[in-house]
């Protein structure tokens, strides 16, 4: 990138020698917000250049080592665009449920919970009232996910709302104030909390189960790492047929043994 010629490109941001740095070149790394990223690329630039000139100049470029590595590192790319194309880009299919569900019933110890888990709904509002009011109306049996739709649709009391979440599932390390933790593991399965004032604002929860390190998780907490777990097999499958087709393509060769010999006989 950039090394162009400075006769060719008289408006550059730097420039070493004959190579220059244009702004078509920075505009990637360049805005209002991230001056300083850009003015720390044109700095790695400038030194990356005067090291590459003189190592060039040296005649590093052409040396076998390195030539080796240039060889290498293109081979490496090559194989990696290849697989993306033959393995990761074509396996964008969905895993079904039925797939999932035969692996969470065949592979469920596999699955075990390594902390402890909450499946939760909260809401974080800016004013104790506002909590107040959406903590009664579910008190009251409406249900939360018409509760958060009501505020959701009032233009006014939206704004008093700052976050919510709908039966998710949380660890400790994942939520935020650590207040909702703490309220998550003293209440009852669908109980309701008080409204609680954190640093975040007045929080209101609803448990809808939790459970602890160790113990079988449900199996729509599961769902996210079954379905990982299954990509990846399903990857190793056609890793491994692509090479069994190529191995049947190409003449294959390995006479590690002589090889073994030879050097054996050598250091004698």
């Amino acid at each position: 990138m950039g090394c162009s010629k400075q006769s060719s490109t008289p408006n550059y941001v730097a420039r070493v020698g004959n190579a220059t740095l244009t702004e078509k070149d920075l505009a990637g790394v360049r805005s209002a917000r991230a001056e300083h990223l850009a003015r720390q690329y044109v700095s790695n630039w400038v030194t990356s250049e005067l090291l590459y000139q003189e190592a060039r100049r040296n005649g590093f470029t052409e040396s076998d080592d390195v030539l080796w590595q240039i060889e290498e590192a293109k081979k490496q790319l090559a194989i990696n665009a290849y697989l993306e194309k033959e393995i990761y880009s074509g396996d964008s299919a969905e895993v079904d449920e039925s797939a999932l569900e035969q692996e969470f019933k065949s592979n469920r110890e596999a699955y075990r919970l390594r902390e402890d888990v909450a499946k939760i709904s909260f809401a974080i509002f800016d004013e104790r009232d506002a909590a107040n009011t959406f903590r009664s109306k579910v008190l009251r049996g409406t249900t939360w996910i018409e509760a958060v739709r009501k505020i959701e649709s009032d233009p006014e009391a939206k704004q008093q709302l700052l976050r919510v979440a709908t039966n998710e599932y949380f660890t400790q390390a994942m939520l935020y104030p650590e207040e909702l933790w703490k309220i998550a593991r003293t209440l009852s399965k669908e109980d309701v909390s008080y409204v609680v004032k954190t640093e975040a604002g007045y929080c209101v929860v609803l448990v809808h189960n939790t459970q602890r390190q160790g113990e079988l998780p449900d199996f729509d907490y599961a769902k996210s790492e079954m379905k990982e777990r299954l990509t990846i097999e399903r990857r190793k499958a056609k890793y491994d047929e692509l090479l069994a087709t190529l191995r049947s393509k190409y003449d294959v060769d390995v006479r590690l043994g002589s090889t073994d010999s030879a050097l054996q006989n050598a250091n004698e």
